[in-house]
């Protein structure tokens, strides 16, 4: 999942792979840290846009935030 992208998310270029993947193994899906995808980019993203507000803690960021390793297109990662 690892580059070259254009844009890239800091976490993996910066921290890692294990920032939100837990390489010796997870109960959770993707080997994520967290159950929660949501939970998971909060944890980091603390500063979201006003409007994001509309979401709950159950909503999901990746249903729009759908290349979250990087992109050659869009630096929000959008789909």
């Amino acid at each position: 999942k690892q580059g070259p992208f254009l844009y890239e998310h800091a976490s993996v270029r910066v921290e890692g792979c294990s920032t939100c993947h837990d390489v010796h193994g997870s109960p959770n899906r993707h080997l994520l840290v967290n159950q929660s995808v949501s939970e998971l980019c909060y944890s980091c993203h603390t500063i979201v846009p006003g409007w994001h507000s509309r979401f709950t803690e159950t909503s999901n960021c990746v249903t729009c935030h759908s290349t979250i390793h990087g992109s050659n297109f869009s630096s929000k990662f959008l789909k």
